[in-house]
């Protein structure tokens, strides 16, 4: 009967400590999921933390962009407006000279008509060299707003591209 009280004691020693064995596992594993836990809210505060700067990221980049794109207009119509007046001047570089031919045909006429065709002529000429110097500016500075407007757009590209980031990366910290 001792003998056999023993082998019960001894079996239920063992299911005793199997029993212990399981739950000091359950513990680990309840400090581990608990540490997880901790984990991901501390996670979970620092994505809301990055959709905050996100959206005012992205607020501060919609004006940018929206004052890019009103400069980027001011400049187009400057250098619209600069392309109209090296349009004028050409033309009247143009007539210019054809008036100065035409003051060349009236030298052979006359000394006096000749006299005054040359100073015709040369006030024309200086007048024609005035328009070509005045053209040549208006086509350099037509130039430069062209670069400086596709700067801008460039600009506008780079600042476009770091909104549609933006929004992907806040998609993302939302969907998580």
């Amino acid at each position: 009967a001792l003998a056999l009280r023993g082998g019960e004691r001894d079996e239920l020693l063992g299911k005793l400590q199997e029993r212990e064995g399981a739950l000091r596992r359950c513990a680990a594993e309840a400090g581990g999921a608990e540490q997880r836990a901790l984990q991901a809210e501390q996670e979970l505060a620092n994505l809301r933390e990055v959709v905050d700067l996100v959206s005012r990221s992205k607020e501060e980049l919609e004006a940018a962009l929206a004052e890019a794109r009103a400069e980027g207009s001011r400049q187009r119509r400057r250098g619209d407006e600069a392309g109209l007046a090296a349009e004028r001047a050409a033309l009247r570089a143009g007539l210019l000279e054809q008036e100065v031919a035409g003051l060349r045909g009236d030298l052979g006429r006359g000394e006096d008509a000749r006299a005054k065709a040359e100073e015709v002529a040369e006030q024309r000429r200086g007048e024609l060299r005035a328009l070509r110097r005045e053209h040549e500016e208006a086509k350099r500075h037509n130039r430069a707003l062209e670069e400086q407007c596709a700067g801008l757009e460039a600009d506008l590209d780079r600042e476009a591209a770091a909104l549609r980031d933006a929004r992907a990366e806040a998609a993302a910290a939302r969907g998580e």
